[in-house]
């Protein structure tokens, strides 16, 4: 939904598939009846420093409904029912590595250094090959990975969690503000999504699984799906959302997206 916004803001057309009966994926809302509240499946950590994501809100209206947080985030360890925080409005990198101060359970001036890994990293590197050996694996890399990326740390790339680290802890407090919806997610992006593309004269094709690409001359042919089969233009673009799939290389001369997603 995001791609496709980005795309009527420079009046493209679009053409959005989604494989299920609803919108947003794992960011969206629910209610509990048991618990008696809202809530939001799949929680993301959303850094200050994420321009797309503030320039995605701006376009359907919603920066309203958000609330900007200190860049104060809270660990917790379960099994040693341990509690730390760490806050980056007090906490600079230096003092985060060379403070005597214990601000890890359990960790050691080594492995505050773990962070300078990710300085320089191979394309194909999880973040578990990179830092699973350290002692705050378990109290920060992991949890941090899996709030930052939504994925387990065992095949999140290292490459990836390099570049957010590198645009917000490694730059500084500014860009470690965290976003937060006033009520939920699904009211501050999912249903703004919804009636932005609603509005634009376009809808989502919903219950739409992608079932087979066919490529032809390096160039997506057709899109197949288990409902219907799409002739797709060499001028035309698709774009998948979709973690492990490798795409042939795709014009982006037209004006026209295929939105899939998967």
């Amino acid at each position: 939904m995001s791609a496709a916004i980005h795309a009527l803001k420079k009046n493209y057309a679009v053409n959005i598939f989604e494989s299920s009966s609803i919108a947003g994926g794992r960011c969206r809302s629910f209610y509990e009846k048991k618990l008696g509240f809202e809530i939001d499946n799949g929680n993301h950590l959303v850094f200050s420093a994420n321009k797309n994501f503030h320039k995605l809100c701006e376009n359907i209206g919603s920066l309203k409904t958000l609330k900007t947080l200190p860049p104060s985030l809270d660990f917790f360890d379960l099994k040693k029912k341990l509690y730390w925080n760490l806050d980056l409005e007090k906490i600079t990198l230096p003092q985060l590595i060379f403070n005597k101060k214990e601000i890890i359970p359990d960790a050691n001036f080594y492995d505050y250094l773990s962070i300078l890994k990710f300085i320089y990293v191979r394309s194909k590197t999880t973040v578990h090959d990179l830092v699973g050996e350290s002692k705050i694996f378990s109290t920060f890399w992991d949890p941090f990975t899996l709030a930052v990326m939504n994925t387990s740390s065992k095949i999140a790339s290292a490459k990836v969690l390099s570049n957010v680290l590198k645009k917000t802890i490694l730059k500084g407090e500014e860009y470690c503000k965290i976003y937060q919806p006033k009520k939920n997610w699904n009211d501050s992006i999912i249903e703004p999504c919804i009636e932005f593309i609603k509005n634009s004269g376009y809808k989502i094709n919903f219950k739409t699984k992608l079932k087979k690409i066919n490529i032809s001359d390096n160039n997506v042919s057709e899109l197949v799906f288990n409902n219907k089969k799409i002739k797709i233009k060499k001028d035309e673009i698709v774009i998948l959302e979709y973690l492990h799939l490798t795409l042939a290389k795709l014009s982006l001369d037209n004006r026209f997206l295929q939105i899939i997603i998967q």
